[in-house]
């Protein structure tokens, strides 16, 4: 039987004994402080979670190599949120983009169909002066941002064919420096055969900010040499090199990832001893040949973060520059 009194106590007769009555005082009291102090923090912590997987990708930027944390907070609260969503490029397309529309910037109306945008950078500021790449459709074209302040300050547009048509896979952009190096990945741009969509607005919005590099070139690099590591001669063409700290040490165990020529690859420094203690290699053909802008290459840690810039990397037609050498050395 209990016996239930004021709020402060109770017991249970003939079961407990006399110093029950002191402990069941405590626990009632503990049992009261607990929820008071912790449902708030259950609750704190509920909504945090909805406010970390409602952010938009396109509302966060870089504080540090890490750490995220939202320009605009999502709810009530303005906490910092764990790096989940890395991209290896600092720029990627506004929430919402592509998005269609009339076309309401010159007067072909339906007769018309282009892609537009504009760039802006961490602060919601329009960046002027970085290319914008695009390729489909018969086209392989290049303008600056700035050059159609009808779509804003950073504005600029691609005029595709002059009359709407439905397309899955043909356009696809990307953002680059006045040099050609990628700050965004490809983005494949629907169309639609529909006067109501004919201009496909492509906004860019900086994800991060660039990070110092720490490793840069070596001097004289890239240099070109006859290929010496294999016995295939002059039926090979390869990139190769190796990665050296401040004290000129080889540095093992970094990635170097190449792109172009149809290849997306990643090898670590060490993995090729030819070339030395911090070595690595890779193959680009069976014989050589002559490129400009097709290769480029970055050396990152294990995680995917840039420790460089992006680098393009000509090559030649010549038996005797079949092997390109491509050394990093730490700069800071």
């Amino acid at each position: 039987m209990v016996d239930v009194g004021d709020d402060k106590a109770y017991s249970v007769r003939n079961k407990e004994p006399a110093h029950s009555s002191a402990q069941g005082a405590f626990m009632s009291r503990f049992a009261r402080f607990a929820l008071v102090v912790l449902t708030p923090v259950f609750l704190l912590g509920l909504l945090f979670l909805r406010s970390a997987s409602g952010a938009s990708s396109a509302n966060v930027r870089y504080e540090a190599p890490f750490v995220l944390t939202s320009q605009t907070p999502p709810g009530p609260f303005y906490l910092p949120l764990i790096l989940h969503n890395f991209s290896r490029y600092p720029f990627t397309l506004q929430n919402g983009s592509p998005f269609y529309l009339a076309n309401f910037a010159n007067t072909a109306g339906c007769k018309w169909q282009g892609i537009a945008g504009q760039v802006f950078d961490l602060n919601g500021r329009p960046v002027i002066g970085l290319l914008v790449h695009l390729e489909g459709g018969g086209l392989n074209v290049d303008t600056l941002t700035g050059s159609k302040p009808e779509y804003g300050q950073s504005g600029y547009e691609f005029f595709l064919t002059d009359q709407p048509q439905t397309t899955t896979d043909t356009y696809r952009i990307q953002l680059r420096t006045t040099s050609g190096v990628p700050l965004s990945e490809f983005f494949f741009i629907p169309t639609f055969a529909e006067c109501t969509k004919n201009l496909a607005l492509v906004n860019f919005v900086q994800l991060y900010a660039t990070p110092t590099a720490s490793y840069t070139l070596q001097e004289g690099h890239p240099a070109y040499i006859a290929n010496f590591a294999n016995t295939a001669g002059c039926n090979w063409m390869g990139l190769a090199g190796q990665v050296f700290d401040l004290n000129g040490r080889p540095q093992i165990g970094l990635v170097v990832h190449l792109e172009g020529g149809g290849l997306i690859s990643d090898t670590l420094t060490g993995s090729k001893l030819e070339y030395g203690p911090s070595g690595y290699e890779f193959v680009l053909g069976d014989h050589p040949v002559q490129t400009t802008n097709t290769y480029i290459i970055q050396l990152r840690n294990s995680a995917g973060m840039p420790l460089s810039g992006v680098y393009v990397i000509p090559t030649f037609a010549e038996c005797n520059k079949n092997l390109i050498l491509v050394s990093f050395v730490q700069n800071h």
